[in-house]
């Protein structure tokens, strides 16, 4: 207001579209009006940084596969470490979860490094899947918001995955190639994204 010198938005500012953090605005003020031949003006600059909030949900660069033996038990190998993104510069810490699709537990995830282990085999279970699709969440950990996304982990049972599934088939497990497989596994994901029943989001 010019007669008392508050400073108000007209509209509202949003971190992630400026181009610029910090605006400077021109003041005067002046003991009658500028117009006046006898006014008295003086000038200064008001600095305004704008600051980052947290407003933006995570988020996930997927597919994610993984493949594992009926007798599995142990870290999963997938196709590209699942890791949620941010798009902020306030450096949150994220939480990540399963929230659904694990099958009488048979895996947890580490909630900060998002590493998904097998804590029993599907031979244990006793469950005839050939895959399983977990829910995976990252959330901000945040008392107040819920910031969050979702991705599907995908992985498949390498005895129970056949010819009709479009995919390629790892070898057998007393074959001298398992080695090299398993150590060029990110070659499977080229073929794994041709399978019909894939899910992407």
């Amino acid at each position: 207001m010019p007669s008392k010198g508050d400073i108000t938005l007209s509209k509202m500012l949003d971190f992630d579209t400026m181009e610029r953090s910090k605006l400077f605005l021109n003041l005067s003020v002046s003991d009658e009006p500028p117009s006046s031949p006898t006014a008295k003006t003086t000038y200064t600059t008001l600095e305004i940084h704008v600051a980052d909030v947290n407003d933006q949900p995570p988020y996930f660069e997927p597919p994610y596969f993984s493949f594992i033996r009926l007798a599995h038990i142990g870290p999963l190998s997938v196709t590209q470490a699942i890791k949620g993104k941010i798009s902020d510069t306030v450096g949150t810490p994220l939480v990540y979860s399963i929230k659904f699709g694990n099958r009488q537990n048979l895996f947890n995830i580490n909630p900060v490094t998002g590493a998904v282990n097998q804590i029993r085999s599907v031979n244990d279970a006793g469950l005839p899947d050939k895959e399983f699709r977990l829910i995976i969440e990252v959330k901000k950990d945040l008392p107040s918001k819920d910031l969050s996304s979702i991705a599907i982990l995908t992985v498949k049972v390498y005895e129970r995955i056949s010819d009709t599934d479009g995919c390629i088939i790892p070898p057998a497990e007393n074959s001298t190639e398992v080695k090299g497989f398993k150590l060029t596994l990110f070659l499977i994901a080229l073929g794994i994204l041709s399978c019909s029943r894939s899910i992407f989001i």
